[in-house]
Parts: C-alpha cells; sequence; structure tokens
C-alpha cells in the first residue's frame, strides 16, 4: 500500500517558497495583460511578494496541507488492496492531477474526500466525461448543496428503480419536497416517493444536467408538466453512492396531487 498521505513541516515550506517564487510574478503577469500596463503589473507583483512573506502565506498553506490530506487519505482509502505505487501508470497520473485541481478549487473542504475516492476509481483508467462532470459539480457545491446531494443520492437508490425520476414539487400546502419515480408511461400508475426538499435541490440538479450526469429530459407537453423533472440511471447512482458515501435516508410514499385550484 501507498505509504501515509501526510505533509510535513519541510514539505509544507517547500510549498511556501514555491507560492512566495511562483504567484507574485504570475499574478504581475496577469495584470499586466488585462491592463496593459506594465507598471501596474509590476506594483501587483511587488504587493503580492510582501502579502506572501506574511502569516497570510502560512495560512494558505495550511489550507492547502488540510486538503492535499483529506484528498490523499480518502483515495487511499478507496484504492484497491492490490495496488502499490510501481503501478502508477499515465492514466493515474492524469487522474490525480486533475483530482487534485479539483479538490483545491473546491468552494468547500467538505467535497475533497469525494473528490478523493472519485479519482481512486481511475487508477488504471482515462478520465471519462462521467470523472470530469462529477468533479466539476462537487468544486461547484457549497458544504449544504453537498450534503443535500448525498440525500438525494441515497433516497434515489433506495427506490431500486433502473431510472429514477426527480421532480422538484410543491405540496399544496406549500412545501417544497423532492419526488422520487420511475419515468411516466400513460396509463400505469407508478409507486411515487418523496423526501423534505434536501438544501440546494433545484440548483444541484440544474448542474447534475449542465454537467451531463441526467438522461435527456422529457419533451414539453408531457402529463403533469414532467418538463421540471430530471431522470438519473441506477448504475450512475450507485456509483456517486460509493463516491458520496450514503446518509441514512427514507422517503415516504406520497402522490403528484395537483394543487387545489383557486
Amino acid at each position: 500500500m501507498l505509504d501515509s498521505p501526510s505533509v510535513t513541516n519541510k514539505e509544507e515550506e517547500s510549498m511556501l517558497e514555491v507560492a512566495q517564487m511562483a504567484v507574485p510574478t504570475l499574478v504581475g503577469g496577469l495584470i499586466t495583460v488585462t491592463t496593459g500596463n506594465a507598471l501596474v503589473g509590476a506594483g501587483a507583483m511587488v504587493a503580492t511578494n510582501r502579502l506572501l512573506h506574511t502569516g497570510v502565506a502560512k495560512t494558505v498553506a495550511r489550507h492547502v496541507r488540510k486538503r492535499l490530506e483529506l484528498f490523499s487519505e480518502a483515495m487511499q482509502r478507496a484504492l484497491p488492496q492490490r495496488f502499490t505505487p510501481e503501478e502508477d501508470s499515465e492514466h493515474y497520473d492524469q487522474s490525480i492531477f486533475q483530482g487534485y485541481r479539483y479538490a483545491m478549487d473546491a468552494i468547500t473542504s467538505t467535497v475533497v474526500p469525494a473528490l478523493g475516492r472519485l479519482t481512486a476509481q481511475y487508477y488504471d483508467r482515462h478520465i471519462d466525461g462521467f470523472f470530469r462532470g462529477v468533479g466539476r459539480v462537487l468544486e461547484d457545491l457549497t458544504h449544504e448543496e453537498f450534503e443535500g446531494l448525498r440525500q438525494i443520492v441515497s433516497a434515489a437508490v433506495y427506490t431500486k428503480e433502473s431510472i429514477v425520476e426527480l421532480t422538484p414539487w410543491t405540496t399544496p400546502a406549500g412545501d417544497l419536497e423532492a419526488r422520487y419515480s420511475r419515468p411516466h408511461q400513460k396509463g400505469k400508475e407508478r409507486p411515487v416517493w418523496g423526501t423534505t426538499s434536501p438544501p440546494g435541490f433545484q440548483r444541484t440538479l440544474q448542474l447534475l444536467e449542465q454537467n451531463g450526469l441526467t438522461a435527456p429530459r422529457a419533451p414539453t407537453g408531457t402529463d403533469l408538466a414532467m418538463t421540471g423533472s430530471y431522470k438519473l440511471e441506477r448504475e450512475l447512482l450507485e456509483r456517486l453512492e460509493q463516491i458520496l458515501e450514503r446518509t441514512d435516508v427514507e422517503p415516504f410514499e406520497a402522490k403528484f396531487e395537483r394543487p387545489p385550484r383557486a
């Protein structure tokens, strides 16, 4: 197995040295290009250099160290027992590099272990649309939205349907719920499950769709205004549940009742 992924103080000092050398030049160059003024760019480079030689640099290094440890430890636990460092391949190098970038760019460190588990699935294969889609969704979620996504996925897997249709649904009482069912077929009854609407439910579904993780939308004009629903395949849901880790949620039976007319 891999050695402990913890970052040593010496390595943290190396991170600081690299940041202190490279970041001011990068910032100065970007501002020069943006403003077209080399003097402004040079001033920004000097200011950034001063900032990185203060306590701010140590704070940045601490955050990088925390995320690196979370990412590496989760990835190590998810790798197969038979894996050894000698098996490193081009696929593995590529997935580690891209997964690490997602981990560093993420809004919250809460998602970093999930990114480590995602990366571990690609130790022996090229990254693909699923890897990129999940990585982009996770890096864009807040802590609350990430917990909401875990609820969505666990509830959808609970239904045991091959394809699950997820629908934001407002009840007659005005409560927003997440609804789970098999895709609608005219004239056929279908079981419907519901949960209290998880945090960020609608935005998270939109992110899943934008990153190619949902099936095509229902056509306009179908019954029950299902154009607001999103379809997820069970195979994808099960992979997501492995990455996100299951959370305890048990959907209740629900019906697609219409709000009363005014």
